[in-house]
């Protein structure tokens, strides 16, 4: 039986547990992972391959994925996490400085992020230090060294 099989009967068991009402908290928070890790996969499954051709816009040039691609050498630009290590999950390009925010589609508003930072930083250009409870500006792989930044701890 492929993995596939097995977790979609697994996901079928914990939906008729749940319809009758018998699942466990711990039953409940993997059937949601499930779930959840079942939509993303199926989300960036539809989603094309990078493409090099440039399109033109009004509000400017706009540009295709491959640069941003190449210049991040297909890691996070946030976690330095590689593609390669994160094969269900394709990364994607998120602005900087979002649309809503005034952030515009050139190549120095765009960075690549693997999912989980892109979903952590989201349409933020601020957050909340958790030590200091000061307001605090996000990093910005185009203006702060990541070295500066962040720091490894074991």
């Amino acid at each position: 039986m492929r993995a596939d099989a097995q977790a979609q009967a697994r996901i079928d068991e914990l939906a008729d547990k749940g319809k009758e009402g018998d699942l466990t908290a711990d039953e409940k928070a993997e059937y949601d992972s499930y779930i959840c890790a079942s939509t993303l996969i199926a989300f960036f499954k539809r989603r094309p391959a990078p493409s090099s051709n440039v399109e033109a816009k009004r509000s400017g040039e706009r540009v295709a994925p491959r640069p941003c691609w190449n210049r991040a050498k297909a890691r996070c630009e946030y976690c330095q996490l590689r593609q390669k290590n994160q094969p269900y999950y394709r990364f994607q390009i998120e602005h900087i400085t979002p649309r809503k925010h005034g952030g515009l589609d050139f190549l120095s508003n765009l960075a690549l992020a693997c999912p989980a930072c892109n979903g952590c930083k989201n349409s933020n250009l601020t957050g909340i230090d958790p030590k200091s409870r000061k307001i605090i500006v996000l990093y910005n792989p185009r203006r702060n060294s990541w070295r500066r930044h962040f720091r490894w701890t074991a």
